[in-house]
């Protein structure tokens, strides 16, 4: 295999699952998919920042254990998946459209350049060099 290929730059991920309503939201109240929607968008402007549970919960008034359960049923993902998923896809677009520094990069995305190497490794499978769709200055 290549050292440089990276099975991620042939197939983008969808941002498809932002909004995604299906059948297995039938049992959420309106004003619940409502609120975790609107999670869903705090948690996309907010992916350089810590997110916990705690800070989530704030946003939504859910108690915690209401909150990861209706998320689950809403998103079809943990929580944690779903703010993991969402940062990585925006280091790949931030990989292949700019020539910002890793460790920027990293920052943006809510990770210490370390733990950024290792998320990405594992969860894409290839490492984050490998996107690099321009020469770092």
């Amino acid at each position: 295999m290549n050292p440089s290929y990276c099975p991620i730059a042939e197939k983008q991920p969808s941002t498809a699952n932002h909004y995604t309503m299906t059948n297995r939201n039938t049992l959420l109240t309106p004003e619940t998919k409502d609120t975790l929607q609107a999670l869903q968008t705090y948690i996309l402007h907010n992916l350089d920042k810590t997110l916990t549970i705690e800070s989530l919960t704030k946003q939504t008034g859910l108690n915690p254990s209401k909150l990861k359960a209706a998320f689950s049923h809403f998103a079809g993902q943990t929580i944690h998946q779903y703010i993991i998923q969402q940062r990585l896809q925006k280091a790949t677009e931030l990989l292949q459209s700019t020539n910002k520094p890793m460790k920027e990069i990293a920052s943006l995305v809510g990770y210490s350049e370390r733990n950024f190497y290792a998320l990405f490794q594992k969860h894409k499978h290839c490492s984050p060099h490998s996107l690099r769709s321009f020469p770092v200055e």
